[in-house]
């Protein structure tokens, strides 16, 4: 049985798990100001799980982290930023080794949790919530209402691009 042809996009098979990683130093962590994490190109993709790693001490004054997406408007002219989760609580202070879970649901936050190499209710968050999700060309990125004077972490996607399709997901 040959599908249509829309069916047979749908229910392409995709390439295996990609891991793309962006580091980004408290510097970038401006008060109202966007600093872009990845880049997508080349059509959609599966985005399996979104999470941030401390890697140096994030100082007083920490930022609300929030992340957010912007479409490529030459391709979608009529969308702007999309909120991808609310703002989480603030992180001045986390230590190293904390994780921010992003849940995968817009009403959700990237949640701090400490509780790193087993999997506790909070690092299974994205399967317990939004799930994968499909996000088309654009820039994500983090925003901010507050400013950190200090810290260091790494944002790590996984994610997955339509098989024979190249798909690149890079750090800004």
């Amino acid at each position: 049985m040959v599908l249509p042809v829309n069916e047979q996009v749908a229910v392409a098979p995709y390439q295996q798990l990609m891991v793309s990683r962006c580091t980004v130093p408290a510097a970038t962590f401006n008060a109202g100001a966007a600093f872009n994490l990845f880049a997508i190109t080349g059509g959609p993709i599966l985005v399996a799980a979104l999470f941030g790693h401390v890697t140096t001490l994030m100082g007083a004054g920490a930022l609300l982290l929030r992340l957010q997406h912007t479409p490529d408007v030459a391709i979608y002219p009529t969308t702007g930023i999309v909120p991808l989760c609310g703002a989480a609580a603030t992180i001045a202070g986390d230590p190293v080794d904390t994780l921010w879970i992003w849940d995968g649901m817009t009403a959700g936050v990237a949640a701090p949790t400490t509780a790193v190499g087993y999997c506790d209710a909070t690092e299974n968050a994205w399967m317990g919530g939004g799930g994968e999700i499909i996000l088309v060309e654009g820039v994500i990125s983090q925003t901010s209402a507050v400013a950190c004077n200090a810290g260091e972490a790494d944002f790590y996607m996984l994610w997955r691009g339509q098989r024979g399709t190249p798909r690149v997901v890079t750090q800004q």
